[in-house]
């Protein structure tokens, strides 16, 4: 497996990384200002963004920037779904955890280091408000060139998003759509 190969499938540049790194999940978006989950993507809503995973690594945490605060009960759901080699889309669920998000700053979840099984090295990242508060987190956002396609894999948007995720994320992920601005999220690299 080489970048070349993953270049074909995402034909951008990806960054050199090594275990302990953490690194962008969407290496290619530019800062778009802040979003607050409720009014922006919806409450319940997971948005996954594409990852290429440098063969020989595994991601063991996922990090999320608080700006502000949501109310009583408010988590923030973070994942990772394996890429299908058919559709390229999210297909089976790798990891999930979740991070308060009723208090501001750099929260991250930790797992047991995971990889996606696709010969690509495609893992798509993925982040969900829940537990219905009042008032949504306001979070880092990122928006950029297009990667996935809407209905024929063309390209044009940054990641796909699943309606109603309201606990723990699906088995299989369903899209709903596709959204250009996105969630920044970093991922910590390990070996």
């Amino acid at each position: 497996m080489s970048v070349v190969v993953a270049q074909q499938l995402f034909p951008f540049v990806f960054p050199v990384a090594a275990s302990g790194d953490y690194v962008k999940a969407y290496p290619f978006g530019t800062e778009v200002g802040n979003q607050v989950w409720g009014s922006f993507w919806g409450s319940d809503t997971n948005v996954l963004v594409p990852f290429f995973l440098p063969p020989g690594l595994f991601i063991d945490r996922i990090a999320m920037n608080i700006v502000s605060a949501g109310s009583s009960g408010s988590v923030i759901r973070l994942n990772a779904y394996d890429m299908s080699v058919t559709t390229r889309r999210p297909s089976s669920l790798l990891a999930e955890n979740t991070i308060d998000s009723t208090s501001t700053g750099t929260k991250e979840a930790t797992f047991t280091k995971f990889a996606p099984s696709n010969p690509y090295r495609i893992v798509f990242i993925g982040a969900a408000s829940q537990g219905a508060p009042a008032t949504t987190p306001t979070i880092a956002s990122v928006g950029g060139p297009g990667l996935v396609g809407s209905t024929s894999n063309n390209g044009g948007n940054g990641g796909y998003y699943q309606s109603s995720v309201s606990g723990a994320c699906p088995a299989s992920f369903t899209v709903s759509g596709v959204y250009n601005t996105l969630p920044r999220m970093l991922l910590r690299l390990s070996a």
